[in-house]
């Protein structure tokens, strides 16, 4: 699927070689775990080096929000 980087995420993950802000990535929705812990959504995704890492999804918006964001700024 492809997400769009709304924001650099933090921990090293922020440096120019991962990740381009308002950049379209490849990714994909991690599996939830079956444990009693809640779990943080993430993506795994495909990164400037060319290499796949997990990433929470607050960094990230879909095709489709991106989408009706831009709908809504054009007041549609």
């Amino acid at each position: 699927m492809k997400i769009y980087l709304i924001k650099l995420p933090p921990f090293g993950y922020n440096s120019p070689e991962l990740f381009t802000i308002n950049k379209w990535y490849e990714g994909e929705l991690t599996p939830t775990p079956q444990t009693l812990q809640p779990a943080i959504p993430s993506y795994v995704v495909k990164c400037n080096d060319g290499k796949w890492r997990k990433v929470d999804t607050k960094y990230f918006i879909t095709a489709e929000e991106w989408r009706e964001k831009k709908l809504n700024e054009l007041g549609i």
